[in-house]
């Protein structure tokens, strides 16, 4: 488990920008990674579209969690402690990826 990729992805009112990304991460080929997501106050629908995510793609390993300190960086780290606390170690591969990210989340999941 130690080599497994986790992804993590911050959120703070993302709801009309997430589509994308969340699409591109459920077509990849190669699931053998968790989706982490931190939401960071979200006022929008953002934890809907994360619900209706998790409710299409059973057969991914996807977490939301909450992270009430403002800031990508906060939030960022609030993921990075999940994974670690998951099993990510120092030779895991942990990526943070922007909520809004299109065509990169397309390719950041893909052999070495």
């Amino acid at each position: 488990m130690g080599d497994r990729l986790f992804v993590v992805v911050p959120c703070l009112d993302e709801a009309m920008g997430i589509g994308p990304t969340l699409d591109a991460l459920a077509s990849q080929s190669d699931r053998d990674f968790a989706l982490i997501f931190v939401d960071n106050g979200s006022r929008d629908e953002t934890r809907a579209a994360l619900a209706a995510f998790i409710d299409q793609h059973s057969d991914l390993d996807i977490e939301v969690i909450d992270e009430p300190e403002k800031g990508t960086g906060a939030a960022s780290d609030t993921g990075f402690r999940r994974a670690a606390a998951r099993g990510a170690t120092e030779n895991a591969n942990v990526a943070t990826i922007s909520a809004v990210t299109r065509v990169r989340a397309r390719v950041i999941i893909g052999p070495p």
